[in-house]
């Protein structure tokens, strides 16, 4: 049996994020190796039977989760919407040559028995933990301490709240919590979430120790990350454990508790599409676009965008659904409101024409372009549409199955996207809901060969393409490869597709639709500079 010793540098959050690939390794490659830990904090890995401690004699091998070739990097989140979990485990996989996928949908902590009858506080009110501050390298991911006030006096009415937090990181008093900031070894700190209620914290490693001991967490996101990245939720959870097994579904006696997640993706223009990854409030090239005032703190707006309301009315959620017991009955007393994405949304304004009515699922047909992917892929993909609705490209090319695919829907609505996206059910279903055409648009400058296909189309009605009015160089905005939404009349309209050059389809169809006046739109808005008119 070959020792390997998992060398990470990182945070204890991604310490404890690693638990869960060495259990889907260690069980599904019993008698193959046994692993040890070497970290900044090995106290993640106390109990745990996959791991040994002490000794860090043997194969070493670093993990990460942003290795080339891993096709659940990082560097992918925003688009691939798998978890944190199988960055980690794609990397190992890379390195040690197994193929193991997702067991379980949580970190792989463990306390003893000694732990479990010791608690660290012996409370005569449940109680609740919480972290009001974070890293001072990474502001953006940190809430005002006003808002952080005003939640912990709603939640102070039934429960003890019990702030924590160290490492030489910023973590504002709150009034009225019992102070435990700087107070607590990473062991204890494991332990006091072990025995609590839940946790309430950002983007930090309280909601991955929250997630292994299946305890109710209400994180405040916003739209630094992606949801799909960091979220402990049904939704995540379903489609990352079919990842790897196409038909899982959750056992019988499921006792999985979701996170509230609290995010604004889809919201602001910053993270329409994508999570923004900034680090700082203000400062260098990794600062936040929309900084805002909150009393005398500067935060990113879409943090301002979740308000205490939100956040203790998760809080109180979970015991208005039974997830949570106090012993006596919890009251929620604060009043129902808007989202944090549907207050986003507002200030941006409406993003589907007056009188255009919203496009069901029913009504669209999903058209999936999967040459080079995995049956496993496929699988997990159709899972999240409902029955029938997706066609699967069969050996054809991208051009010929789309013309093929137009000549036997009935639906008026498409959808296409192709390997190796992943869906995001909202961003989606957003964009299958716009008028004409939606999109991710780019911008493409169209060099000579493009413009003559362009300018000899039977579409080409002598309308462009449109020149930048600083460099004078023709331009095409297009949806870009990988997805669109379009009503079926408008691309049989268009005699769609142009099958002269399946190497340009998407300027191609971007230059079509500009001849036809169509709209296209990018995250519900109208493109800007070169916004095309509507029919």
């Amino acid at each position: 049996m070959e020792r390997i010793v998992v060398r990470n540098t990182q945070s204890p959050g991604d310490y404890v994020v690693l638990t869960a690939a060495l259990l889907d390794i260690d069980s599904q490659y019993p008698g193959r190796s046994c692993f040890a830990a070497d970290t900044h904090q090995d106290d993640v890995f106390r109990h745990n039977p996959h791991v040994q401690l002490g000794s860090k004699t043997g194969r070493r091998v670093v993990a990460k989760y942003s290795t080339p070739g891993n096709p659940y990097q990082i560097h992918k989140s925003n688009s691939n919407g798998n978890h944190f979990m199988w960055g980690f485990l794609g990397d190992l996989n890379l390195a040690l040559g197994t193929h193991a996928v997702l067991g379980a949908f949580r970190p792989d902590i463990y306390v003893s028995e000694e732990e479990k009858a010791r608690p660290v506080l012996n409370l005569d009110r449940p109680y609740w933990v919480f972290v009001s501050g974070g890293k001072k390298d990474f502001t953006a991911k940190i809430w005002a301490t006003s808002m952080w006030q005003e939640t912990i006096d709603r939640l102070s009415r039934d429960f003890t709240m019990v702030q924590v937090g160290g490492g030489g990181h910023a973590h504002p008093r709150i009034n009225g919590a019992y102070d435990l900031t700087g107070k607590t070894s990473f062991r204890e700190l494991m332990r006091l979430i072990y025995h609590s209620q839940g946790v309430v914290c950002i983007v930090t490693c309280l909601m991955h120790i929250a997630a292994g001991y299946n305890k109710p967490c209400v994180v405040v996101a916003g739209g630094r990350e992606p949801k799909t990245w960091e979220a402990y939720d049904e939704e995540n959870r379903l489609f990352n454990m079919r990842i790897g097994n196409p038909g899982w579904n959750p056992p019988p006696g499921d006792d999985f508790v979701p996170h509230r997640y609290l995010h604004t993706m889809g919201g602001l223009d910053c993270c329409m599409k994508t999570a923004c990854w900034k680090s700082k409030v203000i400062g260098g090239n990794m600062s936040c676009k929309y900084p805002v005032s909150v009393g005398n703190e500067r935060i990113p707006k879409c943090l301002s965008l979740i308000s205490p309301e939100d956040v203790s009315s998760a809080v109180l959620s979970y015991y208005k659904d039974g997830i949570a017991v106090t012993g006596r009955r919890i009251v929620a007393t604060v009043p129902e409101t808007k989202t944090p994405t549907e207050r986003a949304t507002a200030e941006r304004g409406p993003v589907v024409a007056p009188g255009k009515a919203t496009i069901a699922w029913t009504k669209a047909r999903v058209l999936l372009y999967s040459e080079g992917a995995s049956p496993g892929y496929v699988q997990a993909v159709e899972s999240f549409f409902p029955p029938g609705s997706v066609s699967t490209s069969k050996g054809e090319s991208r051009s010929e199955f789309l013309r093929k695919s137009l000549e036997r829907c009935e639906e008026k609505r498409l959808l296409w996207f192709e390997y190796p996206l992943i869906p995001v059910p909202g961003f989606l279903e957003w964009h299958v809901s716009l008028p004409s055409v939606g999109g991710i648009a780019c911008w493409k400058r169209v060099d000579s060969v493009q413009e003559s296909l362009i300018k000899s189309a039977a579409w080409y009605r002598g309308n462009g393409p449109k020149r930048h009015k600083l460099d004078g160089v023709p331009y095409v905005a297009y949806p870009r490869k990988g997805f669109f939404a379009a009503d079926k009349d408008l691309l049989k309209d268009l005699n769609w597709p142009d099958e002269r050059s399946e190497k340009d389809l998407e300027i191609l169809f971007g230059a079509a639709l500009e001849q036809r006046g169509a709209v296209l739109t990018d995250g519900g808005r109208v493109v800007e500079e070169y916004a095309l008119e509507r029919a």
